[in-house]
């Protein structure tokens, strides 16, 4: 017997959303049977009748929904994307921090609720996703499977500063029994990130590439771990990473924008393709 989750969409507005640049955006909280799965936001374009569009997941951070993923999103709107946002781990409102422990059985079920939600979406194209993981949130975007039915049709993943090498030890550790989906697979890292060093990344590349992905290396001279997380104060926040320890982050604005900017263009490619 086959169990269906029902799927609510929450309208937040049905005209213009506060904050985004275009007018005609519609924001949605998708609510599933088990709660609170994400924040959805269709380009103008879901308004024409008998249209779908492709849609992109973006998995946060431990930190949760702390605007790094906002530029993200505007670029993959204004590119004709939904763009589902969704917390890695779903944090209290009285500001309590990421979980003592991470663990990897949950984040993949985040990242499958929020693709489940997409394909019963009525605006939503359903044959092909892409998803853009942030810090911890990419390693639940790397390690997808294709042998699970929530994850097969993922045909493009972005992985920002995804802490390389742990993500290494996490791909070795699944080995052969989790084969990953075929598509394109984009690291983007700092040069002057520890978390995330040229060796690593590069190595990590290489293990994704055996899998069958087809793996690309962008690495920003001078940047850190998080350079895409809003300024304040002095300019650095302390964040944990994606090996659980704590690293300082400093926003840099400038290459936000033009890392937004690759990772849309780089989805919008690897999307068009996978269609042809």
């Amino acid at each position: 017997m086959t169990t269906f989750t029902s799927i609510f969409f929450l309208a937040l507005s049905a005209h213009e959303v506060p904050g985004l640049a275009d007018p005609e955006a519609l924001m949605e909280a998708i609510v599933d049977d088990e709660g609170s799965v994400g924040l959805l936001t269709l380009p103008g374009t879901a308004r024409h009748p008998h249209q779908t569009m492709p849609a992109v997941v973006l998995l946060n951070d431990a930190a949760g929904m702390d605007q790094r993923s906002f530029r993200y999103a505007e670029q993959l709107r204004h590119a004709g994307f939904a763009v589902l946002d969704v917390e890695l781990y779903v944090l209290s409102m009285d500001g309590a921090g990421p979980p003592a422990a991470f663990d990897r059985a949950h984040e993949a079920a985040r990242l499958g609720r929020a693709l489940r939600a997409l394909r019963r979406h009525p605006d939503v194209d359903f044959t092909a996703f892409a998803a853009i993981g942030f810090g911890r949130g990419a390693h639940a975007v790397a390690l997808a499977s294709s042998a699970n039915d929530d994850t097969r049709d993922l045909v493009a993943r972005v992985l920002l500063y995804p802490g390389c090498g742990s993500l290494g030890a996490a791909l070795r550790e699944a080995g052969e029994g989790s084969p990953a989906p075929s598509g394109p697979v984009l690291i983007v890292h700092g040069g002057d990130d520890g978390a995330n060093t040229q060796t690593d990344c590069e190595t990590l590349a290489a293990r994704l590439a055996v899998t069958g992905s087809e793996a690309r290396v962008i690495r920003y001279r001078g940047a850190g771990y998080g350079w895409d997380i809003p300024s304040a104060g002095d300019g650095t926040t302390l964040l944990e990473g994606p090996d659980g320890q704590r690293t300082r982050a400093m926003g840099w604005p400038e290459l936000a924008e033009m890392s937004a900017a690759q990772a849309a263009a780089f989805i919008a490619a690897a999307l068009a393709r996978a269609s042809r």
